[in-house]
């Protein structure tokens, strides 16, 4: 019976089956949410929106908390029903679960909640890190999937060409710096007293 319960829960979780009711009303609750966690956060940067409704921003946050927090349980004590065998162990296998990039993000939209109450966070700061809760919709994209695992497959040479470009507008914003400099002490020594003291006879 647990174990067929379990079972359920991951199901329940995991992207939808065709003819699965339960696990697409999961799935479109959950974006939904994320959607609207998106939409508070930008109403919430209007100060004046965010002064009149503070009460329901509060409200919003912690039903949002709770409703991620209790995916990400269900999500880890699930985890061992995955199909290949590779969390079937049920405290390596949900570690190992634990670190995967989708469970860090369940994991990141959660924490700063919890951090907040132990540690002062500006809220600005807090409004952002609430963004990454975006990042959760990855799990229900295809071609988001497709583009992440393209980026993790072609990291290095992506770094590399980032390193490069880097050092290229580096370069480039110093020699315009160094010919502005040149620029200015000609000018300078065409003009010696430009602000207003006498240019010598």
């Amino acid at each position: 019976m647990h174990q067929l319960k379990r079972k359920r829960a991951h199901e329940l979780v995991e992207l939808s089956n065709p003819g699965d009711r339960g696990s697409k009303v999961f799935d479109v609750f959950i974006i939904a949410l994320i959607g609207l966690n998106v939409l508070a956060v930008v109403l919430g940067s209007v100060k004046s929106i965010y002064t009149a409704y503070q009460a329901f921003f509060n409200w919003f946050e912690v039903f949002s908390v709770a409703v991620f927090t209790a995916e990400y349980l269900l999500r880890m004590w699930a985890c061992v029903e995955e199909g290949g065998g590779r969390f079937v162990h049920p405290v390596k296998g949900r570690l190992r679960f634990a670190f995967t990039p989708m469970a860090l993000i369940d994991l990141a939209a959660i924490l700063p909640f919890y951090l907040s109450m132990f540690i002062s966070l500006d809220l600005r700061f807090l409004r952002a890190l609430r963004l990454v809760r975006i990042l959760k919709l990855t799990r229900y994209s295809t071609a988001i999937n497709l583009l992440l695992n393209v980026l993790r497959r072609n990291r290095l040479p992506l770094v590399r060409h980032c390193l490069y470009w880097r050092s290229f507008l580096f370069s480039r914003q110093r020699g315009f710096t160094c010919l502005n400099i040149k620029c200015n002490r000609r000018r300078s020594a065409v003009f010696p007293l430009r602000s207003g003291g006498r240019a010598p006879h």
